[in-house]
């Protein structure tokens, strides 16, 4: 009776644990395409980008903290200009840290702390990018997603899931393009992600020139990770759940563990009187 009663008082207090939030399971990256090729003067382009991602969030955003959201913005310098160059002097800026300790190649630290992931401080920022977040320039994409493959290396848990959303025109500087349509022709850079198992989405942006879909489709991981600043897409299931074991409320489970704890004194009581009975019948 005593160990039972001890097990009754053990699942309790089991029970009562607080529900831990669930594991960061989906790492979402958010490149906003920043280029001179995407510049007007009523900054609408950008504004649409920013609108995008904001609502991506609103529908994926869960309370557990399963998904993590990362947002930076990309551009470049001439192509004469070295990689390095490009990195310090404007070409990629991290506006949203995805992980702690993501680094910013112009040294200047993301606005907001990578931990600050729930919806108010989410909505808060995008609200809060302006204008002056946009950098101009040339297209670089190659480097910026060599910019971020090295930032998920770096940082980032091997067992999640890990999707990468460019919002751009398509319109890439010659040889930076990361496939091209043509010939057929995959970047290093592109190759790595791929390789690493990354998800690649992309968002046309209409721009100037019009959208480069061949440019995009060559990119993506998959026909249907192909979307529109100016659509209406419902992205509520989809990303991947995260599967957490929620503990049993402390009440069920005090009242499963003194269900427990009768039932086996009635069969203890029960096998204590048989023999008295059969005997009384044998008699």
């Amino acid at each position: 009776m005593k160990k039972t009663l001890r097990a009754a008082v053990a699942a309790l207090f089991v029970s009562a644990t607080p529900v831990a939030a669930a594991p960061v399971q989906n790492e979402i990256m958010f490149m906003l395409d920043s280029s001179g090729g995407l510049y007007d003067s009523a900054f609408a382009n950008w504004n649409a980008q920013i609108g995008w991602v904001q609502n991506f969030i609103d529908q994926t955003h869960r309370a557990d903290g399963s998904n993590a959201y990362g947002i930076m913005t990309f551009a470049g310098r001439p192509s004469s200009a070295s990689p390095a160059q490009n990195l310090t002097d404007g070409g990629v800026s991290v506006l949203h840290g995805l992980w702690a300790g993501t680094t910013n190649p112009n040294q200047v630290d993301p606005s907001t702390p990578s931990s600050e992931q729930n919806p108010a401080d989410l909505n808060d920022f995008t609200s809060g990018i302006t204008n002056d977040d946009f950098l101009s320039g040339h297209t670089r994409t190659t480097e910026a997603l060599h910019f971020v493959y090295e930032q998920f290396l770096a940082f980032s848990n091997s067992t999640t899931n890990k999707y990468i959303f460019m919002l751009t025109d398509g319109g890439f500087t010659p040889g930076f393009l990361p496939a091209d349509p043509s010939d057929g022709f995959v970047s290093q850079e592109l190759e790595n992600l791929r390789a690493a198992g990354f998800s690649i989405a992309a968002v046309a942006v209409s721009g100037f020139a019009g959208i480069e879909i061949d440019n995009l489709s060559a990119m993506i991981s998959d026909p249907s990770l192909l979307f529109s600043v100016d659509g209406s897409d419902d992205f509520s299931d989809f990303l991947p759940a995260a599967q957490v074991a929620v503990p049993a409320p402390p009440a069920l489970a005090l009242f499963g563990g003194g269900l427990a704890f009768l039932a086996l004194h009635k069969r203890r009581i029960a096998g204590l009187t048989d023999p008295i009975r059969r005997h009384k019948t044998v008699t």
